[in-house]
C-alpha cells in the first residue's frame, strides 16, 4: 500500500472553470495527479489502476448524466469515486451516490478547502478495501487449495460452498447429513476430534473419511462446516500394520520360549504370553512397568537385575546360562536364559532383551538318567559279585547251622555260632538288596490287599520301633489292591519304617496311611514324576515327625550307598531298594520334607482289582526231610560242596560228589546203580550246569535236575549269559544261594516227592 504522501488521484475533468483551482488545491496537498484528456486515455488509466482515488466531474470528456459513475465503478469497483458538482446540483450528487459514487464535493471555495481531507479519507478507504479483497482472495485460495475437503451445508442440508478436494464427496456427505438426527449432528459438532465414517461413493468405491463437524454462519445462513480427510489408504495401512502386529504377537505367544524386554531401569516393557503365564499374569499387558521385585520370583530379583545391568553396561550378550526361578505357586523351575542388549541404530543401549526356555523337565530327566546309571552300575556290580559272595555266605551260614545242630543249648560257644549265622544272614539280605537294583532278583508278584498286608505286618513294625515312638495306621474303607511281590512290599515297609524311626531321635509319631487316589497329567508334571501315566493308584505314605531333610539331601536319597547315618549304622541301600522295587512295579515314589518338620514318603502303586490268592505253605518236619535216593552233587566250590554233601548225607541220601562237570560225567559212566537227582551249580569250569544237565538227562532219562547258583535266574531259564541260549528240557528246579542245610534238605525232599 502507498504512503499517504504518495496518494495518486485520477482527476477526470476537461476545461471546466473549476479545474484550475482544484488542481492547485490537490498539488498543494502533495497529491500526485493523473489527468486523462479524453475517453481513450481514461480507459487506459482505469485498466492500469495506478491510482488511489478517482475525482471526477460527471460531465467531463463527453459524459452525460451519471454515465461517468457507471463507467468508472465498473472498471474499479473497489476504488472510491468522489464527484465534483456544481453548486445547486446536490440532487444530482444524491442520485450519483445511489448509483455507486462514494462521496462528493461542491465546487465552491468553501467546500474545496476540505477537498484534501475527503481525498485522504477516500484513499484510506480504498486501500482498506483492496486489503480485504486481497485477504479474501488468500482465504479463497487457501480454501480451494487445502488438501482437506471442506463443505459448508446449511441447516437444511443444502450445499452452500465446497472446495476442489471435496468435489467427489459432496453428495455422500449431504446424504449422511440429511439422514443424521439433529441431536446426533449436534453431538458430533461438540466433539473436538474427528470421527471416522465409512461411505460408498456413486462409483461404488468404499472410502473412510475422518470428519470434523463445526457450526458456522455463511452468507447470513446458519449451517455446518464439514472438514474431512480421506483416510482410506491410511486405514488400510493401519489395518495391515495391526495384522502384522497381531501376527507377530501370535508368533511370540505361540513359541514355547519365554520372551521379555526391559528398559534401562530394568522395568518390563513387554513380554509374550508364556512368560506372562510363568509370572502368574493373565495378559502380557499386565507386565508393563513392573520389576522383578513385583513378581513371584522376587527372591531371584537381585540376581536377575545384576545380569540385566551387566548386559546393558558392557553391551555384551550373556547366552545360554542356567538359573532358578520361583513360580507363583512356590515351586522352583530351572531356566536356560539368554540376555542381549537392546540398542538403537546409533548404538545407544536402551534396554535388555531376554529369552529363556523351561528346562525343569530336562533337568529332572537328567537326574533320573543319572539315578538309572547309578542303579545300573550297582546292578552290574551286584551281578558280578553275587555268585562268589553267595558261595561264601552259603558256607558261612550252612556250617554255622550244622555246628549249632551239634551244639548243646547250654554250650557257651553256641552264642558265637549264632552270631556267625546272623552275620551271614545279614550278608544274604544285603546281596538280595544289591540284586534288586539290577532287577535280577527272582520275583513272585501277586495281587495283594495292601490294607490287610499292612495289618499283618503291623506287629513286626511295632517291634522295630522304640517305646518313645507312637504308631498310627490309617486306611480308607475300600480295600486297595496292588500287584507286587509280597517280599518286596515288606522291604518297602521295613525300609521306610526304619528310616522314619532313625529320624525321630527324641521320639515322635509314625503314621502309615493307605488310600486310593487318581493322578492326572498335571500332577505328574507339577511334581516331576516321569514318565507320566495318569490313572488310579494306591497311595502308601509313611510320615514321621523327625528331623526332616534339606533339598540337597532329598536330591540324593535314592542314590545307592548314600546315607546320612554314621558309619556302621546304615548301608545306604534302603531307599535305593525301595526306589527300584517301586519303579519295577510301575509306580512312583516322592519325598516331602523340610528341616525340623519331619518327612513324608509317598509311594504310588498302580491300583488293581481282585484279591490275593493265599500262598500255600507246606510245613516239613525233620522226619519228613529223610530220604534214601541217590544224588549227584556237582559244585566247583569245595566248601559249598562239602556243606551240601553233609546236609544230605545226614538225612540218609546216597551221595556222589564231583568238583567239576567232567568228573561228574566220568563218575556217572562208572555208576551202575540208580541216579535220582542231579544237584549242580550253574557256572563251572569246562562246562556249564545246563550242558551237564543236557548230557546226563540224555544218558539217564527221568533224571531230575536241581540247579543251585549265586546268580538270580528266572524260572525256566537257568542259564548264565555265557551259556547257550534256550531253556532246559526235562524236570528241573532252581535253588538260590545262600541256603541253609535244612532248607536244602527241604527243597530236595519237596522236589523228589513230586
Amino acid at each position: 500500500m502507498r504512503n499517504t504522501d504518495s496518494i495518486t488521484v485520477l482527476y477526470v475533468d476537461d476545461d471546466s472553470p473549476h479545474r484550475t483551482p482544484i488542481r492547485q488545491v490537490l498539488r498543494e496537498a502533495g497529491f500526485r495527479l493523473l489527468e486523462p484528456g479524453d475517453r481513450s486515455r481514461l480507459d487506459t488509466s482505469l485498466r492500469e489502476g495506478d491510482f488511489d482515488v478517482v475525482l471526477a466531474n460527471p460531465h467531463a470528456i463527453g459524459f452525460r448524466g451519471l454515465e461517468a459513475v457507471a463507467v468508472i465503478k465498473q472498471a474499479c469497483p473497489e476504488t472510491l469515486l468522489v464527484l465534483v458538482i456544481e453548486p445547486g446540483t446536490e440532487m444530482l450528487a444524491l442520485d450519483a451516490l445511489g448509483q455507486g459514487a462514494d462521496d462528493y464535493v461542491v465546487a465552491d471555495p468553501k467546500d474545496l478547502a476540505k477537498l484534501p481531507f475527503v481525498i485522504r479519507r477516500a484513499a484510506l478507504t480504498t486501500r482498506m478495501r483492496q486489503h480485504a479483497v486481497a485477504a479474501n482472495e488468500d482465504v479463497r485460495a487457501l480454501f480451494e487449495n487445502t488438501s482437506d475437503g471442506l463443505v459448508v451445508l446449511s441447516s437444511d442440508g443444502d450445499p452452500l460452498i465446497h472446495n476442489r478436494a471435496a468435489q467427489r464427496y459432496v453428495a455422500v456427505l449431504q446424504a449422511f447429513f440429511l439422514r443424521t438426527p439433529p441431536h446426533v449432528a449436534a453431538d458430533l459438532a461438540a466433539r473436538a476430534t474427528p470421527t471416522d465414517l465409512e461411505f460408498r461413493l456413486d462409483s461404488g468405491e468404499e472410502v473412510v473419511l475422518s470428519v470434523l463437524l463445526t457450526r458456522v454462519s455463511w452468507s447470513g445462513k446458519d449451517g455446518f462446516l464439514l472438514s474431512f480427510r480421506d483416510v482410506t489408504e491410511q486405514k488400510a495401512t493401519e489395518e495391515q500394520l495391526h495384522q502384522s502386529r497381531e501376527l507377530l504377537r501370535l508368533v511370540l505367544d505361540t513359541v514355547p520360549t519365554r520372551i521379555f524386554f526391559k528398559d534401562r531401569d530394568s522395568r518390563y516393557l513387554g513380554c509374550n504370553l508364556p512368560f506372562a503365564a510363568d509370572a502368574g499374569l493373565s495378559s502380557p499387558d499386565e507386565i508393563v512397568g513392573k520389576t522383578d521385585y513385583d513378581l513371584g520370583w522376587k527372591d531371584q530379583a537381585e540376581l536377575y537385575r545384576a545380569d540385566d545391568f551387566a548386559v546393558m553396561t558392557t553391551g555384551q550378550a550373556k547366552l545360554a546360562y542356567e538359573e532358578p526361578q520361583t513360580r507363583p505357586d512356590g515351586t522352583t523351575a530351572w531356566l536356560r536364559t539368554s540376555k542381549l542388549p537392546l540398542s538403537k541404530e546409533d548404538g545407544e543401549v536402551i534396554g535388555v532383551l531376554g529369552l529363556y526356555e523351561d528346562i525343569t523337565e530336562q533337568k529332572m530327566l537328567e537326574r533320573q538318567l543319572r539315578q538309572a546309571q547309578k542303579l545300573e552300575a550297582v546292578g552290574t556290580l551286584a551281578g558280578g559279585v553275587a555268585h562268589d559272595f553267595n558261595n561264601l555266605l552259603t558256607t558261612i551260614i550252612g556250617n554255622a547251622e550244622m555246628a549249632l545242630l551239634q551244639t548243646d543249648e547250654t554250650d557257651p560257644r553256641r552264642a558265637y555260632l549264632e552270631d556267625i549265622r546272623t552275620a551271614g544272614e545279614r550278608g544274604a539280605t544285603l546281596t538280595r538288596q544289591l540284586l534288586t537294583f539290577a532287577r535280577r532278583e527272582p520275583q513272585e508278584p501277586a495281587i495283594i490287599d495292601l490294607k490287610e498286608h499292612v495289618a499283618q505286618t503291623e506287629k513286626m513294625i511295632r517291634r522295630l520301633l522304640r517305646e518313645d515312638i507312637a504308631l498310627e495306621v490309617k486306611a480308607s474303607p475300600d480295600p486297595p489292591h496292588v500287584y507286587l511281590d509280597p517280599g518286596h512290599l515288606d522291604q518297602i515297609l521295613l525300609n521306610l519304617t526304619t528310616n522314619a524311626r532313625d529320624a525321630m531321635v527324641g521320639g515322635g509319631r509314625l503314621t502309615i496311611e493307605i488310600s486310593g487316589t487318581r493322578l492326572d497329567y498335571d500332577y505328574f508334571t507339577t511334581h516331576g514324576l516321569d514318565p507320566p501315566r495318569p490313572g488310579d493308584y494306591v497311595l502308601l505314605s509313611v510320615t514321621d515327625t523327625g528331623t526332616g531333610m534339606s533339598k540337597e539331601v532329598q536330591e540324593r536319597i535314592f542314590d545307592p550307598f548314600f546315607t546320612t547315618k554314621k558309619v556302621g549304622e546304615g548301608t545306604g541301600l534302603g531307599l535305593s531298594t525301595v526306589y527300584g522295587i517301586v519303579r519295577e512295579a510301575g509306580g512312583y515314589i516322592r519325598c516331602r520334607s523340610e528341616p525340623g518338620k519331619g518327612t513324608c514318603m509317598e509311594v504310588y502303586l498302580p491300583k488293581m482289582s481282585g484279591r490275593e490268592k493265599p500262598r500255600e505253605v507246606t510245613e516239613i518236619s525233620g522226619r519228613d526231610l529223610a530220604g534214601t535216593e541217590t544224588i549227584l552233587v556237582v559244585e566247583d566250590n569245595a566248601e559249598v560242596r562239602r556243606l551240601a554233601v553233609r546236609a544230605l548225607t545226614s538225612h540218609g541220601y546216597q551221595i556222589i560228589e564231583a568238583g567239576d562237570p567232567l568228573e561228574a560225567l566220568e563218575l556217572v559212566d562208572h555208576h551202575d546203580g540208580d541216579l535220582h537227582l542231579l544237584i549242580t551249580d550253574v557256572v563251572m569250569p569246562h562246562m556249564g550246569g545246563k550242558q551237564l544237565a543236557d548230557c546226563l538227562t540224555a544218558r539217564r532219562p527221568g533224571l531230575k535236575v536241581l540247579f543251585i547258583s549265586g546268580y538270580p535266574l528266572e524260572p525256566g531259564y537257568p542259564l548264565e549269559p555265557a551259556e547257550a541260549a534256550g531253556p532246559i528240557s526235562g524236570d528241573f528246579a532252581y535253588f538260590q544261594k545262600p541256603f541253609s542245610p535244612l532248607a536244602l534238605a527241604a527243597k530236595v525232599r519237596e522236589f523228589l516227592g513230586k
